[in-house]
């Protein structure tokens, strides 16, 4: 089994990005993420969660205790009407660039809530 110091640096060679690149999108230091992935400190819960937030495709679960796939599964969506597709692309046409912003970062916010709130209760059930 993998630890989880190998498993932030396969998600960053998977992604084909260098450490500076993979560093900025998860919000640390290049020299931060090179301490990680050589195994010399323990990665810490500011780096997990930036890579479950820039990468919505790695699954969480794989992350943090090395089991089931690294990439999560899609989830099918429940469909919508054509006329509440409609509705909904007119309300968000009709808001200004910082309001559809917010409205995109706070449905991308309690997607990311769901799942780690989901991954939480799984390793809950695992360990209780």
């Amino acid at each position: 089994m993998t630890t989880l110091n190998e498993r932030i640096l396969k998600v960053r060679k998977y992604k084909s990005l260098k450490q500076n690149e993979f560093a900025e999108l998860i919000g640390v230091s290049r020299s931060t993420l090179s301490e990680v992935e050589s195994g010399k400190t323990k990665p810490s819960t500011d780096i997990i969660v930036g890579i479950a937030n820039s990468f919505d495709d790695v699954n969480t679960d794989w992350l943090l205790t090395g089991k089931g796939d690294m990439y999560r599964i899609k989830q099918p969506l429940t469909p919508i009407s054509e006329h509440q597709a409609q509705v909904i692309v007119q309300l968000y046409g009709d808001l200004n660039k910082e309001q559809q912003q917010e409205i995109l970062s706070a449905i991308q916010k309690e997607k990311r809530l769901n799942e780690l709130a989901e991954t939480v209760s799984q390793l809950q059930k695992k360990v209780g």
